[in-house]
């Protein structure tokens, strides 16, 4: 087993059932990049640059991995 490193991660979702979609996420990023250690509360943020669209909701989670940058 490899050397354990930790990480940030900043996730998003504007559309549909928005805090489904980041638990479905962090669900999906347990799996197959390894445990989530904490996680942030969620902040609703409004769309800049194409702003015709719903907010967002954005969370950072802070993680464990083996994985290497590249994979």
């Amino acid at each position: 087993m490899g050397k354990q490193h930790k990480i940030y991660l900043s996730i998003g979702s504007n559309l549909g059932a928005r805090i489904k979609y980041l638990k479905k996420a962090g669900q999906q990023l347990q799996k197959a990049v390894g445990p989530i250690l904490q996680s942030s509360q969620v902040y609703e943020t409004a769309a800049w640059g194409k702003t015709d669209q719903q907010a967002f909701l954005n969370q950072v989670l802070a993680m464990e991995t083996v994985l290497k940058p590249q994979e």
